[in-house]
């Protein structure tokens, strides 16, 4: 997996009840999650169920499994809204779809035009405005809502990671 800036993560902690390592340990300690994978704070495992079947276990470390593997240079980004944003009322978010996988993350506009301009026929890529501030007669939330449930039909599954539609909100 590729470098992600730190200021750019979120970290939680567990304390070894809700996820284990590819070589099947329990896991202690921070971790962040992307695109809804968890990985370590240091990167090195991905971190999977603590219920999830042995043979898929087996099956990911036999298949070397990589989530981002086939995509150089291009890490996951979780935007960091400004006080120009706020004014503003909104961001553009970016989003990318591997045309082999139903795997959604976002990214940042470099990445996007790079994708949308040289590798297109690999990946599914999209943006949309997104509400951080109210404007006179819109709901935030609502707004959101809408621009995710027009965008779904753009990107099939991009509601099912954009569910909090206040987030980055004042």
């Amino acid at each position: 997996m590729k470098y992600i800036p730190e200021k750019k993560v979120d970290y939680y902690y567990t304390n070894g009840d809700k996820f284990r390592t590819l070589d099947n340990n329990n896991y202690i300690g921070l971790y962040y999650e992307l695109s809804e994978m968890k990985y370590t704070k240091d990167s090195k495992d991905i971190l999977l169920p603590i219920d999830l079947s042995e043979n898929i276990i087996e099956y990911l470390k036999l298949t070397n499994f990589d989530l981002y593997e086939n995509i150089e240079g291009i890490t996951p980004y979780k935007p960091t809204v400004t006080d120009d944003d706020y004014f503003n009322r909104y961001i553009i978010r970016y989003f990318a779809k591997k045309r082999t996988s139903d795997l959604i993350f976002e990214i940042d506009k470099e990445n996007f035009l790079i994708l949308k301009q040289n590798y297109n026929i690999y990946y599914k890529v999209t943006s949309l405005s997104w509400g951080v501030s109210k404007t006179s007669n819109h709901s935030i939330e609502n707004d959101n809502l809408e621009t995710v449930i027009n965008k779904d039909k753009e990107m099939l599954g991009l509601k099912n990671i954009l569910t909090d539609y206040t987030e980055f909100s004042l």
